[in-house]
């Protein structure tokens, strides 16, 4: 593990942006990963100041030539937890939409973080996430029974000798994870496409409203994004913390999964995600008025059980016409349909697909649907499906 810069990142000159640390091994290591010969993407999580990560490029900018340092640059993916110092701000002025950054911004000392999209994960309880406007501070709607203590206790510490060493949290438990947990592979992430929504949270582009950030910014940066979302009281909450609590039900099991697999000597005795999969193309094509069907029943366990099925329409990933929610006819099948509204419009459908076990293990699949504006099967009801959907069949799970 390498270190960074020792102290706080106060302001360009103080903190960050000075010569005394641009040999810091932190600095040093940020510099050569970003700057290696990869076509992939290099995540940088910030769970705290961003001044390290702004002296690397601070430094990277004075030492390379243009052409390599914008290589550089746009080869970094930065997911931060807020601002904790100045050096974030300073880094989105400094480099703007040339930087990917996906950042809840905030003036320092968390004023702000009310608005934040990371509380989502656990921030129930506290001041942290009030978006929604729920009295006393925090928010409704997420079921607070899987980030409590006793939940900790009980359970995960219960669970393998890694568990027992999970401290039981005095405030929230894993608020910087967001930053993370969006690049799990579960085909639900995607993660150079914060609009789609994920276990991180749903980002959109545009340039912060100042009054979250206390200060004018310049660029737009992925920030945060309001999702609907029906909560465990029955009731629809909307805010940027639901873009996460959503998922939280399967990011707990999925947490708990992974730390059965380091019980096991054998990672196969061990639970297994769900492997999805369609019968038909992942992009369909639809007129208003017709009816289309979503099938995932080619999904299974990998353990040779039972999976059930959640299919989701998730209007705010969508683009264009109403993007109000579709009425699906059975959700909780491996096939389900609906009447296509009027287009133009791209509509975004999930699959949650779990295993049937006492803690569930998910993985997702995605499925777009494209809407042309021609309309058909008028006066006679919904037309025949078009070619690339499949006929309709009952059932909700399958092997």
């Amino acid at each position: 593990m390498a270190c960074g810069v020792p102290i706080y990142g106060a302001g360009e000159g103080n903190g960050f942006a000075d010569a005394r640390w641009n040999d810091v091994a932190g600095v040093r290591s940020l510099i050569a990963a970003a700057d290696r010969d990869d076509e992939r993407p290099l995540w940088v999580a910030l769970w705290g100041g961003a001044n390290t990560l702004a002296q690397a490029l601070w430094a990277a900018e004075q030492e390379f030539a243009p052409d390599r340092f914008a290589r550089m640059l746009a080869r970094l993916r930065v997911h931060s937890i807020s601002d904790q110092d100045a050096a974030g701000p300073w880094l989105r002025t400094r480099y703007g939409a040339r930087l990917f950054t996906i950042v809840s911004p905030s003036p320092i000392g968390g004023a702000m973080y009310k608005h934040a999209t990371w509380p989502g994960l656990s921030g129930d309880r506290f001041a942290h996430g009030s978006e929604d406007g729920h009295r006393g501070g925090g928010f409704a709607g997420a079921d607070r029974d899987l980030i409590s203590r006793r939940w900790v206790k009980s359970v995960v510490r219960r669970t393998s000798s890694y568990g027992r060493q999970y401290p039981v949290h005095r405030f929230i438990m894993e608020g910087d994870s967001p930053s993370f947990l969006g690049l799990i592979p579960n085909g639900l992430n995607i993660p150079d496409r914060p609009d789609l929504g994920g276990w991180g949270g749903r980002y959109e582009r545009y340039v912060p409203n100042p009054a979250y950030t206390g200060t004018t910014e310049r660029f737009p940066v992925w920030t945060n994004a309001w999702d609907e979302v029906t909560g465990v009281d029955g009731r629809v909450h909307r805010s940027p913390q639901a873009t996460i609590w959503r998922w939280r039900r399967d990011i707990q099991n999925d947490f708990l999964g992974r730390l059965r697999w380091t019980a096991s000597p054998d990672r196969a005795g061990a639970p297994h995600p769900p492997k999805v999969a369609f019968a038909h193309p992942r992009t369909l094509r639809a007129h208003a008025g017709e009816l289309v069907t979503l099938d995932a029943s080619p999904s299974r366990d990998a353990d040779g059980g039972t999976v059930s099925f959640e299919w989701i329409h998730y209007p705010e990933a969508g683009q264009g016409g109403s993007q109000k929610p579709v009425r699906l006819d059975v959700a909780n099948a491996a096939r389900c349909t609906f009447v296509a509204p009027p287009g133009p419009a791209r509509l975004e459908f999930i699959v949650a697909v779990r295993t049937n076990t006492a803690e569930p293990m998910s993985r997702y699949g995605r499925v777009t649907v494209l809407l042309d504006t021609e309309i058909k099967g008028c006066g006679g009801g919904p037309s025949r499906p078009p070619p690339s959907a499949i006929a309709p069949q009952a059932g909700g799970s399958t092997r």
